[in-house]
């Protein structure tokens, strides 16, 4: 796969190279000009007589929109869906060339209808141009509308979290207010129990044992609801 893009990064820069041969009065050596004059003359011959392209599409920037891309188009999606069909499990390097093939008896698919238009130019360049446009509408309405519905779904929870540590708060105080009903109880009845004597002084004794078991059940309510 490296390979195969390396050729194809060649392929562009020998096409390419015409862009950029005298950007501000600095030229490619004559040797390196002409060695890449060469190549470009026998591509654009191959691209010309034996699949019938345009000879502007031989020239930098057609090059790029009507050959390059949509070759490379098909065939990373033909690479993709033999990858996915997993046949040649032993022998991937297979898998590579017969994209490559496929994709390169593409290119003289004529039709009819589209005059000197190739099949594959026409299909990738317009398939991707929806492709695209609809990638990017798509992904505006989904994020548009991602963000109202994440929005949404936070305040829900803010109102939840608010809710319920409303309650948590009012359970809290009711709970205190009962604990301190419970201290002054049992404040009340430690001070009758000073004046007390025999059966009523037993009574007053069961009754703030009672009383202090329920302050400390009460107590650890109290110490649950504020560790949660």
């Amino acid at each position: 796969m490296k390979r195969f893009l390396l050729a194809i990064a060649t392929f562009t820069l020998i096409f390419a190279s015409q862009a950029f041969a005298d950007p501000a009065g600095v030229n490619f050596p004559s040797l390196i000009m002409g060695i890449i004059n060469w190549f470009r003359s026998i591509l654009a011959v191959i691209l010309i007589q034996v699949f019938g392209f345009q000879e502007s599409w031989t020239q930098f920037p057609d090059l790029i929109k009507y050959v390059l891309v949509p070759f490379l188009g098909i065939f990373t999606i033909v690479y993709a869906f033999l990858r996915e069909l997993r046949i040649f499990k032993r022998t991937r390097w297979s898998m590579p060339v017969l994209a490559f093939l496929i994709t390169f008896s593409t290119l003289p698919c004529p039709m009819p209808f589209m005059g000197d238009d190739k099949l594959f130019v026409y299909i990738v360049n317009k398939l991707f141009a929806i492709l695209g446009t609809w990638s990017v509408l798509m992904f505006g309405f989904i994020f548009f509308f991602g963000v109202l519905y994440y929005a949404k779904l936070r305040k829900a929870e803010w109102g939840s979290a608010v809710a319920s540590a409303q309650i948590e708060n009012e359970a809290i105080d009711s709970i205190r207010k009962h604990l301190k009903e419970l201290y002054e109880e049992r404040s009340d009845l430690v001070a009758e129990m000073a004046d007390a004597k025999g059966k009523k002084f037993q009574d007053l004794s069961e009754k703030i044992q009672k009383m202090n078991a329920e302050i400390n059940t009460v107590s650890a309510q109290l110490k649950t609801l504020r560790d949660m």
